[in-house]
C-alpha cells in the first residue's frame, strides 16, 4: 500500500467470527485496526486477543444507532488516526429458542426481519455515511468492503428470509455505492463468504446428501475471508470498484 494511503481501517462486528479474523490479518498486514461490538466485555476481550499484532482500539456501540456513530468516530480517530478503510461486517442471523431460522410464518417474523434490517442494513449503511463522509470533507480517498453472503445471491435452505434478503440488500448497497462514492475516490466491494468457520456454523457436517455442496470439500476459515478483504483494500486492489466477490470454496459456480 502506498505511503500517502493511511492505514487505518474500521471493521464493525469485528468481536468474534469473520470481523475478528479479519482483524488479526489486517493487523499483521500493517493496518491500525478499530474493532466495534455491542459489549464493553466483547472489546475488551478482543483487545487483549489482537494486541499483540498492532495498534487496536475497541469501541462498543449499536451499528443501527444513528446517534452513537459520530462519537464513536472521533473517539478511533483521537485514538489511531483518520478512517480510510471500511470493512461494514456486523451482522446477525436470528434464530429461535430451539436454533432454527425464523420463517415467514412464525410469529416471531416481524421482530426477526425489523431486527435483521436495522443491524444488517441499515448498520451498513451508517457504516458508509458516516465514514465517507470524513473521508471526503479531508479531501483524501479510501475503500469499503461490505460482507454480504452467498445467501444473499442465491438463497440457502439453511437461511432465513429476512438474512438473505438482508445480504441482498447489502449487495444493491455495495453497487451504488460503488457509483455515487467511487466518483469521490472511494472504491466499494462486497464479498459473499460461504460456509466459514463462525458459532453459527457449528456442527455443520459436509456429509455427502447432507451437507452443502463444496468444491473443496471444506469449510472456510474467518482469515481466508480477512486476506480477500486486505486485498480489497489495498492499492493492489486500485482498479477494483463495484466488485461481487464470492469466496465459498466452490459452492456456487463462477
Amino acid at each position: 500500500m502506498s505511503a500517502e494511503f493511511n492505514k487505518v481501517v474500521l471493521v464493525t462486528g469485528g468481536t468474534r467470527g469473520i470481523g475478528f479474523g479479519a482483524a488479526r490479518v489486517l493487523l499483521k498486514a500493517g493496518w491500525s485496526v478499530a474493532v466495534t461490538g455491542t459489549s464493553h466485555q466483547s472489546i475488551e476481550q478482543a483487545c487483549r486477543e489482537l494486541d499483540s499484532l498492532g495498534r487496536v482500539h475497541g469501541v462498543a456501540f449499536r451499528v443501527e444507532d444513528r446517534e452513537a456513530w459520530a462519537p464513536a468516530l472521533d473517539e478511533i480517530e483521537k485514538t489511531l488516526g483518520p478512517i480510510t478503510a471500511l470493512m461494514a461486517n456486523a451482522g446477525v442471523a436470528i434464530r429461535n429458542k430451539a436454533g432454527q431460522s425464523i420463517a415467514i410464518i412464525d410469529e416471531e417474523f416481524d421482530a426477526a426481519w425489523q431486527m435483521t434490517m436495522d443491524i444488517n442494513v441499515l448498520g451498513a449503511a451508517l457504516a458508509f455515511s458516516h465514514v465517507a463522509r470524513r473521508i471526503v470533507a479531508r479531501s483524501s480517498r479510501g475503500a469499503f468492503v461490505a460482507i454480504s453472503s452467498i445467501a444473499g445471491r442465491i438463497g440457502s435452505k439453511r437461511a432465513s428470509s429476512q438474512y438473505t434478503a438482508s445480504k441482498a440488500a447489502l449487495i444493491g448497497l455495495v453497487r451504488q455505492q460503488a457509483h455515487e462514492l467511487g466518483a469521490r475516490g472511494i472504491r466499494v466491494n462486497a464479498i459473499c463468504p460461504g460456509m466459514i468457520r463462525t458459532d453459527q456454523t457449528k456442527g455443520v457436517q459436509l456429509t455427502a446428501g447432507t451437507g452443502p455442496e463444496i468444491a473443496l470439500g471444506r469449510i472456510g476459515e474467518p482469515e481466508e475471508i480477512g486476506e480477500v478483504v486486505n486485498f480489497l483494500l489495498s492499492d493492489k486492489a486500485s482498479y477494483v470498484n463495484g466488485a461481487i466477490v464470492n469466496v465459498d470454496g466452490g459452492w456456487m459456480p463462477v
